[in-house]
């Protein structure tokens, strides 16, 4: 199992370190966007580069789920987007935190 980091902010204004800081040391790779998290998966670049790295088994990794969307609801929109992808989520940090394989109910 590997872990493949996603890193997103909403502007080119806002800084991504803290968020590399948490994913570099764990992750196999990181990729990084500055989009807004209240864009659907499929227009994310980022997050379906990182997707396209994803094997069975590994995980895609954020610092805290609202990086995966705007808020804590669209990153849980968003990850259960991912679960129908067959695509397993680890969240470092945050409400969420720990790893997510299966759909919402």
């Amino acid at each position: 199992m590997a872990l493949i980091g996603l890193v997103r902010v909403s502007t080119d204004k806002q800084n991504t370190q803290r968020q590399h800081d948490a994913l570099a040391p764990i992750c196999l790779k990181v990729f990084e966007e500055k989009i807004s998290g209240k864009l659907n998966t499929d227009d994310r670049p980022a997050l379906l580069n990182a997707l396209s790295h994803i094997r069975d088994g590994d995980l895609l990794t954020v610092q805290e789920v609202d990086r995966l969307g705007r808020n804590l609801l669209e990153g849980l929109i968003v990850l259960n987007d991912l679960f129908q992808r067959d695509v397993g989520v680890k969240v470092l940090e945050g409400i969420a935190a720990g790893e997510h394989t299966e759909r919402l109910p």
